[in-house]
């Protein structure tokens, strides 16, 4: 019936929003100077990262967010939520916030990797380098990826925090 596509749809809605917004959030890193380098942290979020010099920060940062994400994805748990404290701004970059939609658009669908590699006609390797956090995808396959599964990228620019 009408209603319940319309319910389903607001259910549907509401949940890509709340993630959308969890992943868009400014996390702030807690950089600690210490012999050798830098120790990054997260406060309230497992894990760490270490750097050896200062430029190399703000990505290590990135790094440590973007895998806190994918460790929450992999283990079903939910999204992590900024916390206070720390003085680093960190934000996700678009790829992989496309990256992380994808995974749980498909985690929603109960869409395997090998279906949906099936769906787009390419190798189960290429979707895994697709869902990888790490390698440096092209984001129309990402964008591909989300329509095979009913979905599509909204891009949003706002002022840096």
């Amino acid at each position: 019936s009408f209603e319940r596509r319309d319910a389903d749809w607001h259910r549907e809605c509401n949940s890509q929003a709340a993630w959308s917004e969890e992943v868009n959030e400014v996390f702030h890193a807690t950089v600690t100077r210490e012999d050798g380098g830098f120790t990054i942290t997260f406060g309230g979020l497992n894990g760490v990262s270490f750097a050896e010099s200062e430029a190399d920060v703000p990505q290590r940062a990135h790094d440590l967010l973007a895998s806190i994400f994918a460790m929450h994805i992999g283990e079903d748990d939910d999204l992590p939520r900024p916390s206070g404290g720390g003085d680093l701004p960190v934000r996700l970059d678009a790829l992989t916030v496309a990256k992380i939609g994808l995974r749980l658009a498909m985690r929603e669908e109960g869409t395997s990797g090998r279906a949906l590699a099936a769906r787009l006609g390419i190798a189960e390797t290429a979707l895994r380098r697709l869902l990888d956090l790490d390698h440096q995808s092209h984001i129309r396959q990402v964008e591909a990826a989300l329509a095979a599964l009913g979905r599509t990228l909204v891009a949003d620019v706002s002022e840096a925090a």
